[in-house]
């Protein structure tokens, strides 16, 4: 058993290995990366919200994914319920998986070194940080309150691996990004808080404006379409003559006893968001022998390491455009 130190903090952990299996990444972090990580986000993060993340961590019993490159810590509720993270949001959800897979991939022109994108209920920061770390991508990750310790941990432990990986790739003049991650509160329906989120953006507006499996609760719609649409338009002060930001959607299709198919779910969505001046299209329909076939290559692509903690489901990306002024 090895003894790592997190001098930012002055906590001494122990460390004792991941867990294992199918579902789980079998990775975990050294004692010199969780350390750079802490450091990085006791900056950022109260102390005595930070220290259980760090204490999990260092006991391997946070789950580590890596999508692109870039690495993940999840599930933190799992061991640790006083965290306040919402279970749901701390999850690795296969949606993502194949949402990064896609943005990712020659196939998505709208993303390139230096867009200027916004991550909504971001959970554990996956797709974001994955966008940042491949392509250099200026992102902005956003969640409610209690979610924020995690997403400054995992953008600690990207910055520093940016810092090592040569990252070879087909978009190689790509990857440095110009500015860490930002991350944001962001309760959907919060106008103050929208306004903070763009003053922090470069230009006070962004390019695209990203989320997945963010739809299925009807009664949140309005109030997350009227975050994105403030986010879309960017501030008052910003370049005028640039169109809104459009939206990227991926939305995985759950079928669960007693649940409507999230098909439903999805047109609701739609529906709510076309009466208020969106205008939606389907982008991709990944099915489930595609999703099985994206999860193999991406595991053999990640050591065999898993991508994600929840099976493969068939996924639908859509794409949100707003008119050009309000």
């Amino acid at each position: 058993m090895e003894r790592a130190h997190v001098e930012q903090t002055g906590l001494h952990l122990e460390s004792v290995g991941g867990r294992s299996g199918w579902i789980f990444s079998s990775q975990c972090m050294s004692q010199a990366d969780l350390s750079a990580a802490a450091a990085v986000a006791s900056g950022c993060c109260a102390p005595e919200l930070l220290l259980p993340l760090l204490a999990l961590a260092a006991k391997g019993q946070l789950q580590l994914f890596k999508s692109c490159g870039a690495s993940v810590y999840t599930n933190p509720t799992e061991w640790c319920p006083r965290l306040g993270c919402d279970k749901t949001g701390g999850r690795m959800w296969f949606a993502s998986a194949i949402f990064i897979d896609h943005l990712c991939s020659p196939a998505c022109s709208l993303l390139s070194h230096g867009t200027r994108v916004c991550e909504l209920g971001a959970g554990c920061g996956s797709v974001g940080l994955a966008l940042n770390f491949k392509l250099g991508c200026d992102v902005t990750l956003t969640d409610v309150p209690e979610q924020l310790p995690l997403l400054h941990l995992n953008v600690g432990l990207n910055i520093n691996l940016l810092s090592q990986e040569p990252r070879p790739s087909p978009w190689a003049e790509k990857r440095c990004s110009t500015r860490i991650p930002t991350v944001s509160a962001l309760t959907w329906g919060d106008a103050e808080e929208a306004s903070s989120v763009l003053a922090a953006a470069p230009g006070r507006r962004f390019d695209v404006i990203l989320g997945c499996d963010i739809t299925y609760g009807d009664a949140d719609h309005l109030a997350l379409l009227a975050s994105m649409t403030a986010l879309a338009y960017g501030a008052h002060d910003g370049e005028a003559s640039s169109a809104p930001a459009v939206v990227l959607l991926a939305c995985a299709d759950y079928m669960q006893p007693n649940q409507p198919h999230s098909r439903f779910l999805r047109n609701g969505w739609m529906a709510s968001a076309e009466a208020l001046g969106w205008q939606w299209q389907v982008l991709r329909t990944v099915h489930e022998a595609e999703c099985e076939e994206i999860g193999r290559r991406l595991m053999t692509s990640n050591g065999g390491d898993a991508v994600s903690d929840t099976a493969p489901i068939p996924v639908v990306i859509l794409l949100g455009t707003l008119p050009l002024s309000r």
